[in-house]
Parts: structure tokens; C-alpha cells; sequence
């Protein structure tokens, strides 16, 4: 593997393996304990947990309840990649509807992704730097937020990374002439399930290829081993499951409204302080912004001090920075999770170099900067929520926004509802989401169409205060108020 990626080999002792698994052992303690009830107002999990809990039992994969409006492409389409769904559906079938006990196993996945951070990266770098690296990551308290949200990061972090050191170690054993099949066949294994939980995870099939073309050897026969193994089944996912072609549609949506090189310019704008969210303290953000500076600049000289040819952790890093520049959707950091490893892998190299070359101040430069690092964490952590989200499902008024529909609707009805992924699962009421624009005439004759005899309006939801709530009194002669609660309208559709 070391001749692949050109690294200097650097063995690490028992110890430290052992003191991995011990990292990764308190990571999983500290995140399984200061999981928080409920869940905030994002829709995706809830469609997660439905495609879950149809496999769980034995139902289509595809959800009748949940309508996708078309004219609004914002929100997820009508199927999700399967990977995700599938591993929670085991725990669905033991638990049922159990929040926590989802959250908890995403948990594992990320312990696991660390320790795979720490074999990816001992082999670049000397001594403790790859535990160092995997506790700034798994301390991180942006990453230790996420374990709330019930997304797919934590195991399609775990499946691309493992993907990216197994198929180093499969290119290495096919160039010193070893066993290269086995270690084949699981990179394409793990990048097809990378691929199955997130559709990002197509992008290390150019990042596998890159790094062979760069390498001075060509293409492998351990490349065009794992793309037949990854390719086969991601076809048939697309065939049989869930098409990618929807995000296709979305991102023309999206085109349609901005040009390319305006999502660029906004991205290049936006994520440095996305990134900067990485090292905030919790009591100012100018001190942010410096850590921020600092690794990066240690990034770009680790970069610029690299002595081997271009190799995998450089081609996936450059795929996905341009991944990111060019994608129109944002949720905050979530997009650039993928750079955050390299960012601390590039910044320990620029440390290295920088020690050889400045002496005494750049080895006790590195060191006070970890500790700085480190300090904003415990700052985070010092003002952090420990209990329920004062918003979203676990809120008394949700809970009786859930109580009155589903004791005074029917299994038939259609509800328009901004969140109407979450609204099927906890009610197990069909729901479709409204459009923005087009004018009231074409959102009512959206609302005929589709047969919807219901429509909600929180005050929770931005759009709803400046949109859907000015509609429905522009044509108050549509609706009639059925429920309210201080966060929550529920109307008949009178057409």
C-alpha cells in the first residue's frame, strides 16, 4: 500500500492501536449518552424511517402516503438510496419506532468511520498524529451535534472512507504482486454501499481511477475490478429501487433559478464559514476564524511539503472540494463532512515540515495550537443543550397537532403540510408539500388535483409565516379553521 500512495511507512506500536480503540470506545460512550429526545423540524429522517420500517415489513419500498409536488423540487423525492433504510430496518423490527435506538447505531458507524481514519492515515504520518486526528474529528462538536439528526453521514463517512484504504491496500498487493481480488472486491463493496446511502459516494470511482493515472502505472486491474463489483448492483438500485435521475431533475429545478457560476461564487463565499463552524467556542466567532486561518495555512504548506506522487486521500479531497463548489443545495457543513479529515491530515503534514524547517517555535507552535483547538471545544460543549429540542416532534403542541389529525382525519386524506415526510410518520396521513410560486390560482388547482382536504400552517416554519398563511387569508373562502394551537392551524380545503 505505502508504494501506492507513496507514503513513508510508519508503524504504529500495540499501544497505540490499543488507545484507538479506546478512543473510539469514549467517543461512542460520550455520544450515546448525550443523545437528545425527539427530533428538530428536518423532514429527510422521516422518510428514512419510513422506507426502514416498510422493509422491516415486508411492504413496496416506495411510500404511497408521501406525494412529491413537482413544481417543488426543494424537497426529498419520492424514494431515498436503500443502504441507509436498510440498516435501520433491523432495528425497527426490534425497537419499532424508536428514535433513539436509530440514532444510537449511526453512533457505532461513527466510531467505526474513526478507526478507519486512524489506519487510513498512520501510514502518512508518525507516532500518535492519525489518533490525534481521529479525536479532533470525533470530539468535533459539529459532528457530535449531527448525532441528533438521524441523516445517513455517519455510515456513508464509515463506508467511503473504508473504501478509499481498502482499495489502497487492494492497489498496493497487485503492485508488489500479492493477493489483490479480495481487497478488490471489498473496495467495491464498501464503495457500492457508500454509493447505496448517499449518491456523493459515486464520487470515489473517479477518485479510485485518478489516483491510478497519477500513480505512472495506468489503469488497474484491481480498479476495473471494483467498478464491475460496485456497478452491477448500483445499476440495480437505479433500476429496480430508487433512481438518482430525480437529482437530475432537482439540480435543473434548482439551474433554473440561479446560474453555475453564481452557485459557485456563493459556495466559495459560503463555506469558509462553514468550516469555521469546526473551531467556534461558543462565546465569540473572531477567534474561530483564527484557528480556521491557521490549520488551513498548516493545510496548504502540509500540501505543498508532500514528497510522493499524487495519491488517493489527494484525488478524493480535490473531487469532493469541487463536488461542493458546483452542488446548488446547502445544508450547512453536511456537504463538506468528507474534507474535514484531510483538513487536520494536510494541516499535521504542514506542521511536520514546518518544525524541520523553523526549529523550536514551529515544535511548540503545533502543540499550542491543538490545545487552542481543543480549548473551543470544551467551549461549545460548556453551552450546549443537553435536553429535548425546544423545537420540533417532541414539542407539546406537536404533539397535539399529531393527536388532533390523526383522531379527526381519516386514513384517506391528503394534508398539505411543510413537513409532509414527517407528518406520514407520525400520523400515517398522506401529505404533500406546497409550492412557493406561481400564484394562488396554480396552488389551487394543485390542491384540487391532488384531492387534498386538508392544510396545516405552523408558525414554526418560516415559509408558512410569509407565504402560506397570507394565502390562505387571500382566499379565505377556501378554508374553514378546524384546530389551532399557539404553533399550528389545521384547515378544511373547501373546494
Amino acid at each position: 500500500m505505502a508504494a501506492f500512495l507513496c507514503y513513508k511507512v510508519t508503524v504504529s506500536g500495540l499501544k497505540l492501536k490499543l488507545a484507538m480503540l479506546a478512543l473510539a470506545a469514549l467517543v461512542c460512550a460520550f455520544y450515546l449518552s448525550t443523545l437528545r429526545p425527539g427530533q428538530v423540524w428536518m423532514d429527510d429522517y422521516a422518510q428514512y424511517v419510513l422506507h426502514a420500517a416498510n422493509i422491516a415489513d415486508g411492504k413496496p419500498y416506495k411510500l404511497p402516503g408521501y406525494i412529491f409536488n413537482p413544481d417543488y423540487q426543494y424537497t426529498g423525492p419520492a424514494t431515498y438510496p436503500p443502504v441507509f433504510p436498510l440498516l435501520l430496518a433491523p432495528v425497527y423490527k426490534i425497537y419499532g419506532f424508536d428514535l433513539q435506538a436509530m440514532k444510537a447505531e449511526t453512533v457505532l458507524f461513527f466510531s467505526a468511520f474513526l478507526c478507519v481514519l486512524f489506519l487510513l492515515f498512520r501510514e502518512g504520518l508518525p507516532g500518535a498524529a492519525p489518533l490525534i486526528i481521529a479525536g479532533l474529528v470525533g470530539l468535533n462538536p459539529v459532528f457530535w451535534k449531527f448525532k441528533d439528526y438521524l441523516y445517513s453521514e455517519y455510515p456513508f463517512l464509515f463506508f467511503s472512507f473504508a473504501a478509499l484504504y481498502v482499495y489502497g491496500r487492494a492497489r498496493a498487493a497487485e503492485d508488489s504482486g500479492g493477493a489483490w481480488r479480495r481487497p478488490a472486491f471489498a473496495a467495491g463493496l464498501l464503495a457500492c454501499l457508500a454509493y447505496g446511502t448517499r449518491t456523493a459516494g459515486a464520487l470515489l470511482l473517479p477518485a479510485f481511477i485518478l489516483a491510478d493515472l497519477l500513480s505512472g502505472r495506468g489503469i488497474s486491474k484491481t480498479f476495473i475490478f471494483v467498478l464491475i463489483t460496485a456497478a452491477v448492483p448500483a445499476a440495480a438500485q437505479n433500476i429496480f429501487v430508487h433512481s438518482d435521475a430525480v437529482y437530475l431533475q432537482q439540480a435543473r429545478a434548482w439551474f433554473k433559478d440561479t446560474s453555475f457560476f453564481t452557485v459557485v461564487y456563493n459556495n466559495l463565499r459560503d463555506y469558509p464559514g462553514r468550516f469555521a463552524m469546526l473551531f467556534e467556542n461558543g462565546y465569540e466567532r473572531t477567534a474561530a476564524w483564527e484557528l480556521l486561518a491557521a490549520i488551513f495555512a498548516l493545510s496548504v504548506a502540509g500540501i505543498a511539503a508532500l514528497k510522493r506522487k499524487t495519491g488517493l486521500i489527494e484525488t478524493y479531497t480535490a473531487i469532493n472540494i469541487l463536488f461542493i463548489l458546483a452542488c446548488p443545495a446547502a445544508d450547512g457543513l453536511r456537504y463538506g463532512f468528507m474534507l474535514v479529515p484531510p483538513l487536520f491530515y494536510y494541516a499535521f503534514l504542514g506542521w511536520n515540515a514546518c518544525a524541520v524547517k523553523a526549529g523550536r517555535a514551529a515544535r511548540y507552535g503545533g502543540p499550542a495550537l491543538l490545545l487552542l483547538t481543543l480549548a473551543s471545544y470544551g467551549g461549545v460543549y460548556s453551552k450546549a443543550n443537553y435536553g429535548s429540542f425546544k423545537e420540533g416532534t417532541e414539542k407539546s403542541e406537536t404533539k397535539q397537532l399529531f393527536e388532533y389529525v390523526s383522531d379527526h382525519t381519516l386514513p384517506g386524506n391528503i394534508i398539505i403540510f411543510r413537513k409532509p415526510r414527517t407528518l406520514l410518520l407520525y400520523t400515517g396521513r398522506a401529505s404533500s408539500m406546497y409550492q412557493l410560486g406561481g400564484g394562488d390560482d396554480k396552488l389551487l388547482a394543485y390542491f384540487k388535483k391532488l384531492g387534498a382536504g386538508y392544510l396545516i400552517t405552523g408558525s414554526v416554519f418560516p415559509e408558512d409565516v410569509s407565504f402560506l398563511q397570507p394565502f390562505v387569508g387571500r382566499n379565505a373562502k377556501f378554508f374553514r379553521q378546524l384546530y389551532a394551537n399557539p404553533d399550528f392551524r389545521v384547515y378544511q380545503i373547501l373546494q
